[in-house]
């Protein structure tokens, strides 16, 4: 018989399946978008942060709460950030030299902004995270500089 742990973890990852989706969809979407690659990156970015500022309590449960309701949950919210990252290493591969660049790229783009986007949305401090601007700064995209 499953333990209430068990039965937690397993309601929990009930819940965030479609969170994870609809994130996952909306970049996926943004990303298609743009015709140049350093936009499709932006618009990237953007989907990611304006689903946190939109559904705060669906971005705490994927960003924050996910790691601690146990393996699993941890699992599933590393799949999330792959795919979140693979989305974004599409147009990276047309920005770096080569297809490991843009892999790593991905990696850090996105692991940054979760790391500059945690506290915000811990907290549901939506109107804290960080600007788009910021982040595709961070990506060192050509034509964006960090802001001042």
């Amino acid at each position: 018989e499953p333990s209430a742990d068990d039965a937690s973890e397993q309601a929990f990852l009930r819940a965030y399946g479609p969170v994870a989706a609809r994130l996952v969809s909306r970049v996926g979407a943004a990303v298609g978008g743009p015709e140049t690659p350093a936009g499709a990156v932006r618009a990237g970015v953007g989907a990611i942060l304006s689903e946190c500022a939109t559904d705060p309590d669906g971005a705490r449960l994927w960003m924050v709460e996910s790691l601690s309701v146990g393996a699993a949950a941890r699992e599933r919210r590393a799949q999330t950030v792959q795919r979140l990252s693979d989305l974004l290493e599409q147009p990276l591969r047309e920005l770096r030299p080569s297809p490991r660049a843009a892999r790593i790229s991905a990696i850090a783009l996105v692991g940054g902004m979760l790391e500059l986007a945690f506290d915000p949305v811990d907290r549901r401090a939506v109107d804290e995270l960080p600007d788009v601007e910021t982040v595709v700064a961070v990506a060192a995209l050509p034509g964006h500089a960090p802001p001042p």
